[in-house]
């Protein structure tokens, strides 16, 4: 599975995003260490993080327009966020 990193305004609640062209889902991960998917983001959607003065308020544009999994765990964590083994 590809992903594609999102580019976006310096954030006090997000670290990371990630996007899955083909499934078309937006993986982001919070400062909590939180990771979230939302499913049916649209690339013009995810690249709008890029163009957003606040990636807080383009997240909320997100939220609105797709539907919000439940958190991401284990091994449905994006590959580069997983914990490594020690």
């Amino acid at each position: 599975m590809p992903f594609e990193q999102i580019s976006f305004a310096p954030s006090k609640n997000i670290k990371d995003i990630l996007y899955d062209a083909d499934q078309q889902s937006l993986y982001v991960l919070f400062h909590s260490n939180r990771v979230y998917r939302y499913d049916a983001v649209t690339e013009e959607l995810a690249g709008g993080f890029g163009e957003s003065l606040s990636a807080n308020d383009h997240l909320q544009t997100v939220i609105a327009e797709s539907p919000l999994s439940n958190p991401v765990t284990g091994e449905d964590i994006p590959a580069p966020w997983r914990p490594k083994d020690s």
